[in-house]
Formats: structure tokens, C-alpha cells, sequence
């Protein structure tokens, strides 16, 4: 709360945006976000990632999909925004488990969305698969079909707020074509 009356409290601040795991929000954290409602335009996004529990747990993201499902309608119930993340490309999943996962976002009453391709950073479990040959990446026509699909699936009240990852260029190991967003862009 402190830190939130803080940030609002800014003449050139006029809404919060909250990014956080599902597993995170516990009723009262819903109603502290809530009460900002009146004062400034309020968002919260939450890592999915998959809605394959087989992969939430491969990748060691510590909730479920249920999990999901069930912060993003306690924080519609309270009027707020809601975002979504999603990768593609994750270890295990193919096309149509990128599908599902998009379909299912597409099915709810959310806001926004960040789509996200599988990145390996250094200093990482993913980068230590991926060094040993243990991983597949895809490629760039793989990703750029994956995240169509997902745009074809969404109502046209979802905006898109990311169409790709965004990691630094001295921590991202591959895929190096993400570091052209333009060019990402295009090929969705």
C-alpha cells in the first residue's frame, strides 16, 4: 500500500499496472488493488505461460493453469483489468498446444495480452538444456504462425500489448531473430 499510494500520488502517474503470478493475490491483495479503481486506471498481468499443467510444471512455474483461471475471475469480480501472458515454444509443446492455450485466453474476459516466444537466458536451467542439445527452439516461421493463431482467436477488445520477448542482448542466447522486433512483426 505504501508503495502504491506512493506511486499514484505523482502528478504524472494516472494508473498502476501490476504485473504478478496468479498464485499471488490472495483476497485482500485483490481488495487493496481495487480500492485504486476510483482514483486511476488499474491493470494487473499474469504469467500463464501454458495451460498444460505438464508443461507449467517441466518449466517449474510452480502453480497450475486452475490457478490462472481462477486469479483472472477474482480480479474480474472486482472490475479490474486483466492481461495475460503466454509463451510459445515451450519445451514439449507443439502447435496445437500453442493453440489451446490461446483459445483458452481467448475464451475469457480479459483485456490485454502479451504474446512471448521461449527465450534462453543465460545463468539459466533453459540455458543449460539448450547448451547440452536437450532443447529445440523454434524458428522464426514457427513462432510467427503460433502468435497468428492466437491473434485470429482474440475479440477484438483484446489489445495486444507484446508480440514478442524483449530480453537483453547480453543475457539472451537464442533466439537471436527475436533481437529484430520489426522483423518479427512482419513475419506475424
Amino acid at each position: 500500500k505504501p508503495l502504491y499510494d506512493a506511486a499514484i500520488e505523482h502528478p504524472d502517474v494516472i494508473g498502476l499496472c501490476i504485473g504478478t503470478r496468479p498464485d499471488c493475490v490472495p483476497e485482500a491483495t485483490l481488495d487493496l488493488i481495487a480500492s485504486y479503481r476510483e482514483r486511476c486506471e488499474v491493470w494487473i498481468e499474469y504469467g500463464l505461460q501454458s495451460t498444460h499443467d505438464q508443461t507449467l510444471t517441466a518449466i517449474n512455474r510452480g502453480h497450475d493453469a486452475a490457478c490462472f483461471f481462477d486469479a483472472v475471475e477474482r480480479t474480474r469480480r472486482r472490475q479490474l483489468n486483466v492481461v495475460a501472458h503466454v509463451i510459445h515454444g515451450l519445451p514439449g509443446e507443439d502447435r496445437n498446444d500453442m493453440w489451446e492455450t490461446s483459445l483458452a485466453v481467448a475464451r475469457l474476459d480479459i483485456h490485454g495480452i502479451k504474446v512471448h516466444n521461449l527465450q534462453i537466458v543465460r545463468h539459466t536451467v533453459l540455458a543449460h538444456e539448450y547448451r547440452l542439445g536437450r532443447l529445440r527452439l523454434q524458428t522464426l516461421d514457427e513462432f510467427a504462425a503460433a502468435a497468428a493463431d492466437t491473434l485470429e482467436l482474440l475479440g477484438p477488445q483484446v489489445l495486444v500489448h507484446r508480440l514478442a520477448g524483449e530480453s537483453p542482448k547480453d543475457l539472451l542466447i537464442a533466439p537471436r531473430w527475436s533481437w529484430n522486433r520489426l522483423e518479427v512483426q512482419t513475419a506475424i
